[in-house]
């Protein structure tokens, strides 16, 4: 139970963040490496960006059959053959270290020849096009206005995976649906942990009476468990069976169990007798 009340305050501090899930190729778009040049940082952001969006149209459209209108299948049709040319599947779909100088070359040449993207076209892949094509506009600044507009690029970027519209699902879900395991397990361990103290308290009036009677323990005890076992007799036919519930356990392992739980509730309670009443 302390596990359970430690993740209810979890995903109670949880519910109160902005958190998000996010493919990790979406948080590996622009290179870290300090020694290369602004013209290889640009690119491989291109190159990045251009991998991820391949990864978000196989989600989108490629793993659902559907009819597709016909400017997206066409925009689709010629991103793909683009992509498919000469080294490009390298480049794009295996390659994701940073480019060297005829690599980024290469990327360029691509990335001016990016189709346009339709206005029906899912918004997350629009905004990774758009963002595709404002490190393109940056090579028609100075290495220091690009650098800046470098780090306006990548901050906007990282402000985007904030929003609903990148996440790969809406990050509420999955934790409303952990609350509600959470209630249910719970739950759960309610019910058994009330039932165990129910059968404990049971087994220790027997045990008592039989202690009190001036056996010794280990005879009490097997006495005890006797009694319990013809109180709960095991069900046999099928319709026991199919009516059975609840049916506490006769072992001597399961009584132990039983009983330990009822005298930690009881001394936690500070209670003498207990009613499963």
């Amino acid at each position: 139970m302390k596990k359970a009340r430690y993740w209810s305050e979890l995903l109670y501090i949880a519910r109160k963040q902005t958190l998000v899930l996010h493919h990790r190729q979406a948080f590996c778009i622009f290179p870290d490496e300090k020694d290369i040049s602004l013209f290889i940082r640009l690119t491989t952001a291109g190159r990045n960006f251009i991998t991820y969006q391949v990864q978000l149209i196989v989600e989108s459209y490629y793993l659902h059959e559907m009819n597709l209108p016909k400017d997206i299948a066409a925009y689709l049709k010629n991103f793909v053959d683009l992509l498919r040319k000469g080294e490009n599947p390298r480049l794009f779909l295996v390659n994701n270290t940073v480019l060297s100088q005829a690599e980024a070359k290469k990327v360029l040449e691509v990335i001016k020849q990016l189709p346009e993207a339709p206005d029906a076209l899912s918004e997350k892949i629009r905004i990774v096009h758009a963002m595709t094509l404002r490190l393109l506009k940056l090579l028609d600044y100075s290495d220091e206005q690009a650098a800046i507009q470098l780090y306006c690029i990548a901050a906007s970027w990282m402000k985007l995976l904030e929003s609903n519209e990148l996440q790969f699902l809406d990050v509420r879900k999955p934790l409303e649906y952990a609350g509600m395991h959470l209630k249910q397990h719970s739950r759960r361990v309610d019910l058994h942990t009330n039932r165990s103290i129910k059968w404990g308290c049971e087994y220790d009036s027997y045990y008592r009476k039989y202690l009190s009677s001036g056996l010794c323990e280990q005879t009490a005890r097997s006495k005890a468990r006797k009694d319990f076992s013809e109180a709960h007799p095991a069900p046999v036919t099928d319709e026991e069976l199919l009516c059975a519930y609840a049916t506490p356990g006769i072992s001597r392992q399961s009584l132990h169990k039983y009983h330990q739980t009822f005298l930690q509730f009881q001394a936690k309670n500070n209670k003498t007798n207990w009613s499963s009443a």
